[in-house]
């Protein structure tokens, strides 16, 4: 691609740099949801945890709720990491053609 061309969305390696960050972070779950409506006690049943901060985000009674929040959570979290992934393609990109240019800038006595 020449100097002068913006990065395609649909580059392939983007393309695939974006799909590989969605698959892992679909994967490895960042969140957690728990029903402890079984055990004795009166605590409110329905949890979901943060798994890498290790920390509780929700705690309620009200079950649909609870799943409809862990679903939301879940989703924004595989976006974020998608974003992520494209950030990062962007700024290897980046460096990638300011190195390049640069190389040229300097071969032809510029």
């Amino acid at each position: 691609m020449p100097a002068a061309q913006s990065p395609s969305p649909t580059d392939p390696s983007l393309l695939a740099a974006v799909a590989a960050a969605i698959t892992k972070a679909q994967r490895l779950n960042h969140y957690g949801c728990y029903d402890y409506s079984g055990y004795p006690g009166d605590a409110p049943p329905y949890v979901i945890k943060d798994e890498d901060a290790r920390r509780e985000v929700y705690r309620g009674t009200d079950h649909e709720y609870c799943q409809t929040l862990y679903a939301r959570l879940c989703r924004e979290w595989v976006a974020e990491q998608a974003i992520k992934a494209m950030k990062e393609w962007l700024a290897a990109d980046m460096v990638a053609r300011l190195a390049a240019f640069n190389h040229g800038a300097i071969w032809s006595g510029k």
